[in-house]
């Protein structure tokens, strides 16, 4: 048996992004998403991910009022990206850091636990 499943413990990177609905109809869906960073202890850097949340959980995710920083635990399966069989890359178009290239795994989550404060949970 095979399975496809990730639980980083890591914090919120960056704010989580207003929803937007993909595709029409009865197949539209909400989504939302987040950069999440795993920090390596010792060491100067952490590998980050993309976090998508889809459906019902955009709902949750939204009410348990997260902040950059903010500690979690996030469980769902590590999705490659269809162009490189790996991590999404890019580069980057503006501020200091133009011109550089960046990589992020991206994870669809089915739970996020927030570890700060009230330990709140998010799951479908």
């Amino acid at each position: 048996m095979d399975l496809n499943r990730i639980t980083p413990i890591g914090r919120l990177g960056t704010a989580i992004l207003a929803p937007r609905t993909v595709d029409e109809g009865e197949s539209a869906k909400q989504v939302t998403s987040f950069r999440f960073a795993v920090n390596f202890p010792f060491e100067d850097h952490a590998t980050w991910f993309t976090v998508e949340c889809w459906g019902d959980l955009v709902d949750v995710v939204r009410k348990l009022n997260l902040k950059k920083g903010s500690r979690l635990s996030i469980e769902g399966k590590q999705v490659p990206d269809k162009n490189t069989g790996g991590p999404r890359a890019w580069i980057v178009e503006e501020g200091e850091k133009a011109g550089t290239a960046q990589a992020a795994f991206v994870i669809w989550a089915n739970l996020v636990i927030a570890l700060d404060g009230k330990r709140e949970s998010a799951n479908v």
